[in-house]
Protein backbone atom coordinates (compact mmCIF):
# COMPACT_ATOMS: atom_id res chain seq x y z
CA UNK A 1 0.00 0.00 0.00
CA UNK A 2 2.85 2.35 0.94
CA UNK A 3 4.62 1.78 -2.40
CA UNK A 4 1.37 2.34 -4.29
CA UNK A 5 0.86 5.65 -2.55
CA UNK A 6 4.44 6.66 -3.30
CA UNK A 7 3.98 5.77 -6.98
CA UNK A 8 0.72 7.75 -7.18
CA UNK A 9 2.41 10.73 -5.53
CA UNK A 10 5.27 10.52 -8.06
CA UNK A 11 2.85 10.39 -11.00
CA UNK A 12 0.85 13.32 -9.61
CA UNK A 13 3.98 15.43 -9.18
CA UNK A 14 5.12 14.54 -12.70
CA UNK A 15 1.76 15.50 -14.17
CA UNK A 16 1.82 18.84 -12.32
CA UNK A 17 5.35 19.55 -13.57
CA UNK A 18 4.28 18.76 -17.14
CA UNK A 19 1.26 21.08 -16.87
CA UNK A 20 3.44 23.87 -15.45
CA UNK A 21 5.98 23.46 -18.27
CA UNK A 22 3.20 23.60 -20.90
CA UNK A 23 1.74 26.75 -19.35
CA UNK A 24 5.14 28.49 -19.33
CA UNK A 25 5.81 27.43 -22.92
CA UNK A 26 2.39 28.74 -24.07
CA UNK A 27 3.02 32.06 -22.32
CA UNK A 28 6.31 32.68 -24.10
CA UNK A 29 4.92 31.60 -27.46
CA UNK A 30 2.14 34.17 -27.10
CA UNK A 31 4.60 36.87 -26.04
CA UNK A 32 6.82 36.24 -29.05
CA UNK A 33 3.97 36.13 -31.59
CA UNK A 34 3.19 39.31 -33.59
CA UNK A 35 0.70 41.67 -31.95
CA UNK A 36 -2.86 40.35 -32.19
CA UNK A 37 -1.69 37.11 -33.87
CA UNK A 38 -0.54 33.65 -32.84
CA UNK A 39 0.94 31.93 -35.87
CA UNK A 40 1.66 28.20 -35.98
CA UNK A 41 4.93 26.52 -36.98
CA UNK A 42 3.38 25.38 -40.27
CA UNK A 43 3.08 28.99 -41.44
CA UNK A 44 6.71 29.77 -40.66
CA UNK A 45 7.91 26.61 -42.37
CA UNK A 46 5.79 27.38 -45.44
CA UNK A 47 7.27 30.87 -45.59
CA UNK A 48 10.79 29.49 -45.33
CA UNK A 49 10.07 27.08 -48.15
CA UNK A 50 9.57 30.03 -50.53
CA UNK A 51 6.98 30.59 -53.22
CA UNK A 52 4.71 33.64 -53.03
CA UNK A 53 1.42 31.78 -52.72
CA UNK A 54 2.81 29.29 -50.19
CA UNK A 55 3.89 32.06 -47.84
CA UNK A 56 0.92 34.40 -47.92
CA UNK A 57 0.60 35.92 -44.46
CA UNK A 58 -2.85 36.70 -42.99
CA UNK A 59 -1.27 39.77 -41.41
CA UNK A 60 -0.54 41.19 -44.89
CA UNK A 61 -3.95 40.41 -46.37
CA UNK A 62 -5.59 43.50 -47.93
CA UNK A 63 -8.50 42.79 -45.60
CA UNK A 64 -6.24 44.18 -42.90
CA UNK A 65 -5.44 47.41 -44.80
CA UNK A 66 -7.13 50.72 -44.01
CA UNK A 67 -7.15 53.35 -46.78
CA UNK A 68 -7.73 57.02 -45.99
CA UNK A 69 -8.40 59.11 -49.09
CA UNK A 70 -7.37 62.76 -48.83
CA UNK A 71 -10.20 64.85 -50.29
CA UNK A 72 -11.33 68.48 -50.31
CA UNK A 73 -14.59 69.91 -49.01
CA UNK A 74 -15.34 72.52 -51.69
CA UNK A 75 -17.79 71.80 -54.51
CA UNK A 76 -15.07 71.37 -57.17
CA UNK A 77 -13.68 68.37 -55.29
CA UNK A 78 -17.01 66.52 -55.29
CA UNK A 79 -16.57 65.90 -59.01
CA UNK A 80 -13.23 64.25 -58.30
CA UNK A 81 -14.91 61.88 -55.81
CA UNK A 82 -17.58 61.06 -58.41
CA UNK A 83 -14.85 60.21 -60.91
CA UNK A 84 -13.15 57.99 -58.34
CA UNK A 85 -16.39 56.22 -57.42
CA UNK A 86 -17.17 55.59 -61.10
CA UNK A 87 -13.75 54.04 -61.67
CA UNK A 88 -12.66 50.45 -61.10
CA UNK A 89 -10.99 51.43 -57.83
CA UNK A 90 -13.83 50.98 -55.31
CA UNK A 91 -14.70 47.64 -56.92
CA UNK A 92 -11.09 46.52 -56.50
CA UNK A 93 -11.08 47.63 -52.87
CA UNK A 94 -14.31 45.79 -52.11
CA UNK A 95 -13.18 42.61 -53.86
CA UNK A 96 -10.03 42.61 -51.72
CA UNK A 97 -12.05 43.27 -48.57
CA UNK A 98 -10.15 46.52 -48.07
CA UNK A 99 -11.67 49.28 -45.91
CA UNK A 100 -11.58 52.84 -47.27
CA UNK A 101 -12.91 56.30 -46.39
CA UNK A 102 -12.80 59.78 -47.90
CA UNK A 103 -11.45 62.07 -45.17
CA UNK A 104 -12.90 65.60 -45.26
CA UNK A 105 -12.55 68.63 -43.01
CA UNK A 106 -15.17 71.38 -42.77
CA UNK A 107 -15.52 73.68 -45.82
CA UNK A 108 -13.76 77.05 -45.56
CA UNK A 109 -14.24 79.91 -48.04
CA UNK A 110 -13.28 82.92 -45.93
CA UNK A 111 -9.82 83.90 -44.79
CA UNK A 112 -9.24 83.27 -41.09
CA UNK A 113 -8.33 86.38 -39.13
CA UNK A 114 -6.00 85.29 -36.30
CA UNK A 115 -6.68 88.56 -34.46
CA UNK A 116 -10.43 88.33 -34.80
CA UNK A 117 -12.70 87.82 -31.79
CA UNK A 118 -16.20 87.67 -33.23
CA UNK A 119 -18.44 85.59 -31.02
CA UNK A 120 -21.33 86.09 -33.42
CA UNK A 121 -19.42 84.99 -36.52
CA UNK A 122 -21.24 82.48 -38.70
CA UNK A 123 -20.37 80.29 -41.65
CA UNK A 124 -20.61 82.04 -45.01
CA UNK A 125 -23.41 81.24 -47.44
CA UNK A 126 -21.08 79.14 -49.60
CA UNK A 127 -19.80 77.28 -46.54
CA UNK A 128 -23.35 76.47 -45.45
CA UNK A 129 -24.22 75.32 -48.95
CA UNK A 130 -21.15 73.09 -48.99
CA UNK A 131 -22.09 71.61 -45.61
CA UNK A 132 -25.56 70.69 -46.86
CA UNK A 133 -24.13 69.19 -50.05
CA UNK A 134 -21.53 67.18 -48.13
CA UNK A 135 -24.09 65.75 -45.71
CA UNK A 136 -26.28 64.66 -48.63
CA UNK A 137 -23.27 63.10 -50.34
CA UNK A 138 -22.31 61.27 -47.17
CA UNK A 139 -25.82 59.89 -46.71
CA UNK A 140 -25.89 58.72 -50.33
CA UNK A 141 -22.53 56.96 -50.44
CA UNK A 142 -21.64 56.21 -46.81
CA UNK A 143 -17.91 56.50 -47.51
CA UNK A 144 -17.03 59.88 -45.92
CA UNK A 145 -15.57 60.67 -42.51
CA UNK A 146 -15.61 64.29 -41.32
CA UNK A 147 -12.83 65.81 -39.26
CA UNK A 148 -13.38 68.67 -36.77
CA UNK A 149 -11.17 71.31 -38.40
CA UNK A 150 -11.28 73.77 -41.30
CA UNK A 151 -10.33 72.56 -44.77
CA UNK A 152 -7.38 74.92 -45.30
CA UNK A 153 -4.42 73.87 -47.41
CA UNK A 154 -1.86 75.54 -45.13
CA UNK A 155 -3.15 73.35 -42.29
CA UNK A 156 -3.00 70.10 -44.27
CA UNK A 157 -0.38 68.73 -41.89
CA UNK A 158 -2.91 69.13 -39.06
CA UNK A 159 -5.54 67.41 -41.18
CA UNK A 160 -3.24 64.40 -41.67
CA UNK A 161 -2.58 64.25 -37.92
CA UNK A 162 -6.36 64.24 -37.39
CA UNK A 163 -6.67 61.45 -39.98
CA UNK A 164 -4.07 59.33 -38.18
CA UNK A 165 -5.74 59.95 -34.81
CA UNK A 166 -9.10 58.98 -36.28
CA UNK A 167 -7.49 55.80 -37.59
CA UNK A 168 -6.10 54.95 -34.15
CA UNK A 169 -9.27 55.83 -32.26
CA UNK A 170 -11.94 54.55 -34.63
CA UNK A 171 -10.73 53.27 -37.99
CA UNK A 172 -8.28 50.52 -37.01
CA UNK A 173 -9.07 47.27 -35.29
CA UNK A 174 -6.80 44.64 -33.70
CA UNK A 175 -6.07 43.09 -37.11
CA UNK A 176 -5.23 46.26 -39.03
CA UNK A 177 -1.67 45.93 -40.30
CA UNK A 178 -1.18 48.88 -42.69
CA UNK A 179 -2.69 52.34 -43.10
CA UNK A 180 -2.55 53.93 -46.57
CA UNK A 181 -3.07 57.62 -47.35
CA UNK A 182 -3.58 58.71 -50.94
CA UNK A 183 -5.00 61.59 -52.98
CA UNK A 184 -8.43 61.25 -54.54
CA UNK A 185 -7.20 60.79 -58.11
CA UNK A 186 -5.19 57.65 -57.31
CA UNK A 187 -5.92 54.02 -56.54
CA UNK A 188 -3.87 51.54 -54.55
CA UNK A 189 -2.90 48.18 -56.05
CA UNK A 190 -3.66 45.96 -53.01
CA UNK A 191 -1.69 42.96 -54.30
CA UNK A 192 1.46 45.07 -54.68
CA UNK A 193 1.22 46.36 -51.12
CA UNK A 194 0.54 42.82 -49.89
CA UNK A 195 3.80 41.66 -51.49
CA UNK A 196 5.71 44.61 -49.95
CA UNK A 197 4.24 43.77 -46.54
CA UNK A 198 5.23 40.11 -46.81
CA UNK A 199 8.74 40.93 -47.99
CA UNK A 200 9.13 43.29 -45.04
CA UNK A 201 8.02 40.57 -42.64
CA UNK A 202 10.38 38.05 -44.22
CA UNK A 203 13.31 40.45 -43.87
CA UNK A 204 12.56 40.86 -40.17
CA UNK A 205 14.27 38.51 -37.74
CA UNK A 206 11.08 37.69 -35.85
CA UNK A 207 8.45 38.82 -38.37
CA UNK A 208 7.55 41.75 -36.12
CA UNK A 209 10.67 43.83 -35.51
CA UNK A 210 10.46 46.07 -38.61
CA UNK A 211 8.03 48.88 -39.36
CA UNK A 212 7.08 49.73 -42.94
CA UNK A 213 7.08 53.15 -44.61
CA UNK A 214 6.33 52.77 -48.33
CA UNK A 215 5.43 55.04 -51.21
CA UNK A 216 5.67 55.85 -54.89
CA UNK A 217 8.43 58.44 -55.03
CA UNK A 218 11.06 58.87 -52.31
CA UNK A 219 12.84 62.16 -51.78
CA UNK A 220 16.06 60.65 -50.44
CA UNK A 221 17.84 64.03 -50.55
CA UNK A 222 16.58 67.60 -50.63
CA UNK A 223 15.93 68.99 -54.10
CA UNK A 224 15.25 72.54 -52.93
CA UNK A 225 15.63 74.69 -49.82
CA UNK A 226 12.00 74.47 -48.66
CA UNK A 227 12.39 70.72 -48.14
CA UNK A 228 14.95 71.25 -45.42
CA UNK A 229 14.27 71.99 -41.78
CA UNK A 230 15.17 75.43 -40.43
CA UNK A 231 18.49 74.08 -39.15
CA UNK A 232 19.39 72.75 -42.62
CA UNK A 233 18.71 69.08 -41.82
CA UNK A 234 16.58 66.88 -44.07
CA UNK A 235 14.22 63.96 -43.43
CA UNK A 236 13.64 61.56 -46.35
CA UNK A 237 9.98 61.33 -47.27
CA UNK A 238 7.57 59.94 -49.85
CA UNK A 239 5.57 62.32 -52.05
CA UNK A 240 2.05 62.85 -50.80
CA UNK A 241 0.30 61.18 -53.76
CA UNK A 242 0.33 57.90 -51.84
CA UNK A 243 2.22 56.45 -48.90
CA UNK A 244 1.70 53.63 -46.41
CA UNK A 245 2.77 52.98 -42.83
CA UNK A 246 2.30 49.91 -40.68
CA UNK A 247 -0.17 50.15 -37.83
CA UNK A 248 2.45 50.27 -35.06
CA UNK A 249 4.14 53.25 -36.70
CA UNK A 250 0.79 55.04 -37.08
CA UNK A 251 -0.14 54.44 -33.44
CA UNK A 252 3.21 55.76 -32.25
CA UNK A 253 3.15 58.85 -34.49
CA UNK A 254 -0.47 59.93 -34.01
CA UNK A 255 -0.27 61.16 -30.42
CA UNK A 256 3.44 61.91 -30.14
CA UNK A 257 3.84 65.61 -29.08
CA UNK A 258 6.74 65.88 -31.54
CA UNK A 259 4.31 65.16 -34.34
CA UNK A 260 2.04 68.06 -33.49
CA UNK A 261 4.91 70.51 -33.02
CA UNK A 262 6.96 69.56 -36.08
CA UNK A 263 6.18 73.00 -37.54
CA UNK A 264 8.61 74.48 -35.02
CA UNK A 265 11.38 72.92 -37.08
CA UNK A 266 10.12 72.92 -40.67
CA UNK A 267 7.47 73.97 -43.21
CA UNK A 268 3.80 72.97 -43.18
CA UNK A 269 3.90 70.59 -46.19
CA UNK A 270 2.14 67.41 -45.13
CA UNK A 271 4.33 64.85 -46.87
CA UNK A 272 7.47 66.67 -45.72
CA UNK A 273 6.29 66.48 -42.13
CA UNK A 274 5.38 62.79 -42.41
CA UNK A 275 9.04 62.14 -43.22
CA UNK A 276 10.02 64.01 -40.06
CA UNK A 277 7.49 62.10 -37.97
CA UNK A 278 8.94 58.81 -39.22
CA UNK A 279 12.50 60.03 -38.58
CA UNK A 280 11.50 60.91 -35.01
CA UNK A 281 10.49 57.28 -34.49
CA UNK A 282 13.74 56.03 -36.00
CA UNK A 283 15.66 58.17 -33.48
CA UNK A 284 13.37 57.27 -30.57
CA UNK A 285 15.04 54.72 -28.29
CA UNK A 286 11.64 53.78 -26.90
CA UNK A 287 10.28 52.79 -30.32
CA UNK A 288 11.16 49.08 -30.52
CA UNK A 289 11.27 48.67 -34.30
CA UNK A 290 13.53 49.54 -37.20
CA UNK A 291 11.84 51.36 -40.09
CA UNK A 292 12.14 50.02 -43.62
CA UNK A 293 11.64 52.43 -46.56
CA UNK A 294 10.19 50.77 -49.68
CA UNK A 295 9.80 52.62 -52.99
CA UNK A 296 7.49 51.00 -55.53
CA UNK A 297 6.15 52.87 -58.57
CA UNK A 298 3.61 50.14 -59.37
CA UNK A 299 1.88 50.69 -56.01
CA UNK A 300 -0.81 52.82 -57.67
CA UNK A 301 -2.65 53.74 -60.83
CA UNK A 302 -4.16 57.09 -61.81
CA UNK A 303 -7.96 57.07 -61.85
CA UNK A 304 -8.22 59.53 -64.75
CA UNK A 305 -6.29 57.13 -66.97
CA UNK A 306 -9.17 54.66 -66.83
CA UNK A 307 -11.73 56.97 -68.41
CA UNK A 308 -11.13 59.27 -71.36
CA UNK A 309 -11.99 62.91 -70.92
CA UNK A 310 -12.54 62.62 -67.18
CA UNK A 311 -9.56 64.76 -66.28
CA UNK A 312 -10.73 67.56 -68.56
CA UNK A 313 -14.20 67.42 -67.02
CA UNK A 314 -12.72 67.71 -63.52
CA UNK A 315 -10.54 70.63 -64.57
CA UNK A 316 -13.55 72.31 -66.19
CA UNK A 317 -15.58 71.88 -63.00
CA UNK A 318 -12.70 73.38 -61.04
CA UNK A 319 -12.48 76.33 -63.43
CA UNK A 320 -16.21 76.98 -63.11
CA UNK A 321 -15.88 76.95 -59.33
CA UNK A 322 -12.90 79.30 -59.49
CA UNK A 323 -14.92 81.76 -61.63
CA UNK A 324 -17.51 82.24 -58.86
CA UNK A 325 -16.67 85.58 -57.26
CA UNK A 326 -18.31 88.14 -55.00
CA UNK A 327 -18.66 91.84 -55.77
CA UNK A 328 -16.47 94.02 -53.56
CA UNK A 329 -17.86 97.22 -55.12
CA UNK A 330 -15.41 98.30 -57.81
CA UNK A 331 -13.69 94.91 -58.04
CA UNK A 332 -14.32 91.20 -57.47
CA UNK A 333 -12.73 88.57 -55.24
CA UNK A 334 -13.13 84.88 -54.39
CA UNK A 335 -14.82 85.87 -51.10
CA UNK A 336 -15.57 88.97 -49.07
CA UNK A 337 -12.57 88.21 -46.87
CA UNK A 338 -10.38 88.59 -49.98
CA UNK A 339 -11.80 92.01 -50.95
CA UNK A 340 -9.69 94.37 -48.78
CA UNK A 341 -6.27 93.20 -50.02
CA UNK A 342 -4.71 95.21 -47.22
CA UNK A 343 -6.67 98.39 -48.09
CA UNK A 344 -9.22 98.13 -45.27
CA UNK A 345 -12.90 99.11 -45.31
CA UNK A 346 -12.67 101.23 -48.50
CA UNK A 347 -12.27 98.03 -50.50
CA UNK A 348 -15.16 96.25 -48.80
CA UNK A 349 -18.41 97.16 -50.58
CA UNK A 350 -20.87 95.61 -53.02
CA UNK A 351 -22.02 92.26 -51.66
CA UNK A 352 -19.83 92.76 -48.61
CA UNK A 353 -19.78 94.93 -45.51
CA UNK A 354 -17.04 95.94 -43.07
CA UNK A 355 -17.81 94.62 -39.58
CA UNK A 356 -15.47 94.39 -36.57
CA UNK A 357 -12.35 95.08 -38.63
CA UNK A 358 -13.12 92.41 -41.22
CA UNK A 359 -14.95 92.22 -44.54
CA UNK A 360 -18.05 90.05 -44.26
CA UNK A 361 -20.68 88.67 -46.63
CA UNK A 362 -23.92 90.62 -46.16
CA UNK A 363 -25.99 87.46 -46.59
CA UNK A 364 -24.34 85.78 -43.61
CA UNK A 365 -25.21 88.72 -41.40
CA UNK A 366 -28.91 88.53 -42.18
Amino acid sequence: VGKSRMMMTKYAMGAMALLLFSAIQSYFLLKLAPSGRNYGDDEFSAAAAGGRESRRSPLCSPRNFLVLIKAGAKAKYQRRREIWRDSACPTSYREHGLKYHFMLAMPAHEMINPNGHMQGKTASLMERQDMKRLRNESRTHGDIQFLPLKDIYDDFNLKVISMLRWAVDRGMDRDTSIVVLHDDEYCLRPDVLQTICEDTMMSSSDNNSTSLYAGIYLWATAGYTQQKAFDGSFSPYFSGWMYAMDSDLVRSIAYDPKTLFASEEMGFAEDLQVGKWVKNKMEDEDYPKDVKFVTEESLYWVVEDKKEGVKKEAEKAGDEEAEKKVSCGNHEAASCADCPQGKGSNWCNGSCIWVDASCRDKETLG
